[in-house]
């Protein structure tokens, strides 16, 4: 398979202990990621490991598809298309867009 940019829509929560990179200001947050990768699986794994090293793990990721497919959806607006503007120019790169961030569990 090519790899492509694939996006998501990404539950986080802070990893115990103090001094991460990112410190949410609440219980969890909400954000959409675009990374180069080939499937649904390899992103979930991918974005586990990238938010591992800002100090968060993820709780649940959904609408995880290609960006092509988002587009055709009609699932983009602005921020995940300047997402997907800024990774395309490097397959290293898993871009998070605004942390949205939630203080209690529903």
């Amino acid at each position: 398979m090519v790899p492509e940019v694939w996006v998501g829509f990404v539950e986080v929560r802070q990893l115990p202990g103090e001094n991460h990179p990112i410190a949410l200001t609440g219980k969890g947050a909400f954000t959409w990621i675009a990374c180069w990768t080939v499937d649904a699986e390899s992103f979930r794994a991918r974005v586990g490991k990238v938010m591992n090293e800002y100090g968060l793990f993820v709780v649940d990721a959904e609408e995880i598809t290609t960006y092509t497919k988002a587009e055709e959806d009609g699932i983009v607006g602005a921020e995940l298309a300047d997402l997907y503007e800024r990774t395309r120019v490097n397959e290293n790169y898993c871009i998070y867009g605004t942390l949205h961030n939630y203080f209690q569990d529903q």
